[in-house]
């Protein structure tokens, strides 16, 4: 099974915001290799955006070290893969049988990436 996350499910996990416990057992699935998450560089970009913003540049960049050693396959973003994605995003949610695309975009919440108090 394949999750693609985008910067919300990470920034709302840094918020602890209801729902990270949902991405906690995706991240453990595939620290196990049960599924392939990924994530867009663009929206990397974005997460690290707000880190610095909200958290100063120490803390987001021990956020973004956790990332990058995360489970998480972060892919450069070229047009085809835009489109494609774009295209995806419109499927509802394993609308197909046996379909293998979920897409975590503004559903769930991701908890790995916390910096040290």
């Amino acid at each position: 099974m394949v999750y693609v996350f985008d910067a919300c499910a990470l920034i709302s996990y840094l918020n602890d915001e209801p729902g990270s416990n949902i991405v906690d057992d995706l991240l453990k699935k595939a620290e196990n290799g049960e599924i392939d998450i990924y994530m867009s560089i663009v929206n990397l970009i974005e997460v690290h955006y707000a880190n610095i913003r909200n958290l100063g540049q120490e803390q987001a960049a021990v956020i973004l070290e956790n990332i990058l050693a995360s489970p998480i396959k972060v892919v450069s973003v070229i047009s085809d893969t835009v489109f494609q994605q774009s295209r995806l995003t419109t499927m509802k949610r394993d609308s197909e049988p046996g379909g293998s695309v979920n897409f975590m975009i503004g559903e769930a919440h991701a908890p790995f990436a916390r910096a040290p108090a």
